[in-house]
């Protein structure tokens, strides 16, 4: 027996006590029982349950080691595509990827061989561990598909005595290359209550998880002191590799002084480096009020490019070196109007193998900016458009978005005269456009703001008492079945 079968065994009979089952695909073996929450096989989805049989592995030939019985599967449909496994039904293989075991990940293939008596069979053919955890070719997915759960995650809730809520300028890839998850971080450091005189740049920094499960700052040997500031007003990190060396990147969405005169600046680049670190680049000629952004090959060269969202939006294309073009000419109907749109994403609505344009804002008229679909004709053309319903209520800006089994989930607040406070998430069905509302919050009522007790995530102490927490949700996953915020301070967690 070589040693990948030993491992491979190794893997399935101790993952009852070991298993920590996290990442895009996800499966848990426990008492010889192995259980994939969601399977993909053409077009159909189940809930799928196999039982080890080990006196058919000893039987068998057509086994070699081990054989799992097929005991059920269940159809299912309310379900987020960020966790599922794959049958391919032309090779017969079914492959379950990011199997934890031990703190290291694991892909593994089962091979359909045998239908005795109305049982199915499927043999183990590999056990491969994966060195880093997986990045994803668009910066959506590198967002959505990661099954982060909501967690206690590190705030820096004080520079000079100010708090800087709703700092959503923050991202999760596996920076270190180690095979886990970690945390990214840019932080304001100034008060648009302030003069421009008293601005200054946003701190950057990356987060791993230590043995007692806590987040530590670790800039070591990724960060140098002058590569660890930004822009000064970070929106929205994007993570995507943006030099093709299999590394994740992050661009920075930034705005620049959030109050009048609203002075623009460049936007913001930490690309990897052979080396291991990160080199923070400004990129020259992109001076602009950026709300949001995101990340994918638009004109299929090889190169990630970048969605600019803030008022209009238009790309950034890639040119291979560390340096980006924009380019409005793609983008037929929306990128030459002044609307106002604070997000969007890159993601193939329709699934047709072509990233769309999903696009959202309103500012104070939700009517004049509706959220938008604005599909790629497949050669990186965006031109017919769908636009969804407006909001029947006064929650009327969206900050975030996704779009998952025929629906787009909208995070949106209220504007005036509310002045951003509460948050709610509607559902609207891409078939009927019908939309409905699965959440929503007046202000702070049903935010966790009394972390303290049991998750604290702020540096530098606890928020006095009358400093005004959250009062908005900053953005939102699809986690398993559910809708969950990343930051344990805002506890969304509602049913898709």
């Amino acid at each position: 027996m070589n040693i990948q079968k030993k491992l491979t065994i190794a893997v399935l009979f101790f993952l009852s006590t070991q298993v920590k089952a996290v990442g895009l695909y996800d499966a848990v073996y426990e008492n010889n029982q192995l259980l994939i929450p969601v399977l993909k096989a053409g077009e159909e989805v189940y809930e799928v349950t196999m039982v080890l049989d080990q006196g058919y592995s000893s039987s068998n030939p057509k086994c070699a080691e081990i054989c799992f019985r097929l005991t059920s599967a269940q159809d299912i449909t309310n379900i987020s595509t960020s966790a599922y496994s794959i049958y391919d039904e032309l090779t017969s293989v079914l492959m379950i990827n990011n199997l934890w075991y031990q703190g290291k990940a694991y892909e593994i293939s089962l091979k359909f061989v045998d239908e005795t008596g109305g049982a199915y069979y499927f043999a183990l053919e590999t056990a491969k561990e994966q060195l880093t955890y997986p990045l994803f070719r668009t910066s959506y997915e590198n967002k959505n598909h990661l099954n982060v759960p909501t967690q206690s995650i590190p705030i820096h809730w004080t520079k000079g005595g100010i708090y800087f809520a709703n700092d959503n300028a923050y991202g999760f890839a596996d920076f270190f290359q180690d095979g886990t998850l970690s945390f990214f971080k840019a932080q304001l450091t100034y008060s648009p209550a302030r003069p421009t005189s008293e601005i200054t740049p946003s701190l950057l920094s990356f987060w791993r998880i230590n043995s007692d499960g806590e987040w530590i700052e670790d800039n070591l040997g990724l960060l140098s002191e002058s590569d660890s500031v930004g822009c000064t007003h970070p929106r929205k990190a994007v993570i995507a590799d943006f030099n093709n060396d299999m590394k994740p990147d992050i661009w920075l969405a930034c705005s620049g002084y959030d109050a009048p005169p609203f002075t623009r600046e460049n936007q913001s680049l930490l690309l990897s480096q052979n080396s291991g670190v990160y080199k923070t680049l400004e990129i020259q000629n992109s001076n602009y009020y950026a709300h949001g952004a995101a990340a994918a090959d638009i004109n299929d060269d090889g190169w990630t490019d970048i969605l600019n969202v803030g008022g209009s939006a238009f790309f950034y294309i890639n040119n291979g070196d560390g340096t980006f073009s924009e380019d409005r000419t793609r983008i037929l109907n929306a990128s030459q109007k002044d609307d106002d749109y604070v997000t969007g994403e890159l993601v193939d609505v329709n699934d047709d193998g072509f990233v769309d344009i999903v696009l959202g804002g309103g500012g104070f008229n939700e009517a004049v900016s509706p959220v938008k679909i604005i599909y790629n004709d497949g050669n990186g053309i965006f031109s017919e458009e769908v636009t969804l319903p407006v909001s029947g209520d006064d929650y009327n800006l969206t900050l975030d978005l996704f779009v998952e089994q025929g629906s787009v989930y909208l995070l949106q607040t209220r504007t005036s005269p509310f002045k951003y406070k509460g948050s709610s998430v509607k559902k609207v069905n891409l078939k009927t456009m019908d939309y409905e509302v699965i959440f929503k919050s007046v202000d702070k009522s049903g935010y966790n703001t009394i972390v303290e007790s049991q998750h604290n995530p702020y540096i530098n102490g606890i928020p006095p008492s009358d400093v005004s927490l959250p009062s908005w949700i900053d953005w939102i996953v699809p986690y398993r079945n559910r809708i969950v915020s990343p930051s344990i301070v805002y506890a969304l967690d509602v049913p898709l």
